[in-house]
């Protein structure tokens, strides 16, 4: 049990830390950032697939979470996991509004247009299948925010029973991630992304088989 409590947060870090790595090392090392010759540009939208690729494990560690909080709290006793669980949801909304916040400052950037930006924001119809794409991106984020909002405001909303309808909300959205990411995403064609990808839906898929066999079980 000991090991286990000091092994999971280094698993966790290790993971996040892997796509800031390779997509650093990419670049040429930390120094690209302090590069002169190197464009506001380039520098934000090399941000912008960090914080891409960090948001999709993000949100895949925060619905194991959930999935497996019985074990945790056997882990950490006098910790209420499912209390930190809805506690920590607006702040994992913010990082991951970081990854649409950096793409709508590199497009009001290259367009020297604030209004370039805001629209990445607005969902675009008839435009492609590119756009309809993108449209996934928004939707998801449009979803994290009201499961933000739904984490907040669950006390006072006791009869919608909104603590069974935000996990499943986020499977939604974790479906909506993967393929936006997978058909869109900056780096979806590298090996090593498309590994990670796998690997976190394969912990998710674990995460539903667990709680399903917990639910027999219990």
């Amino acid at each position: 049990m000991k090991i286990l409590r000091f092994l999971i947060p280094i698993f966790i870090i290790g993971a996040l830390a892997i796509p800031f790595v390779i997509v650093v090392q990419s670049v040429g090392g930390l120094d690209y950032f302090s590069d002169s010759s190197v464009s506001a540009e380039d520098q934000i939208y090399t941000l912008f697939r960090i914080a891409g690729l960090e948001a999709f494990l993000i949100l895949t560690f925060y619905i194991l979470f959930w999935e497996f909080r019985r074990i945790l709290e056997s882990l950490f006793p006098g910790i209420s996991i499912v209390r930190l669980y809805f506690m920590g949801w607006p702040f994992v909304f913010l990082f991951i509004l970081t990854h649409p916040i950096l793409f709508a400052l590199y497009n009001a950037t290259v367009s020297q247009k604030i209004s370039e930006g805001l629209m990445v924001f607005v969902p675009k119809f008839f435009q492609g299948t590119d756009e309809w794409i993108m449209n996934l991106g928004r939707l998801a984020i449009y979803g994290l925010f009201l499961t933000a909002l739904a984490s907040l405001l669950r006390k006072k909303f006791v009869r919608w029973n909104l603590e069974k309808k935000i996990p499943i909300l986020n499977y939604i959205i974790f479906i909506l991630v993967v393929f936006h990411s997978q058909n869109i995403g900056t780096d979806a064609s590298a090996v090593v992304f498309r590994s990670i990808t796998l690997f976190a839906v394969g912990l998710v898929m674990i995460g539903i088989m667990y709680r399903a066999v917990a639910r027999m079980k219990f």
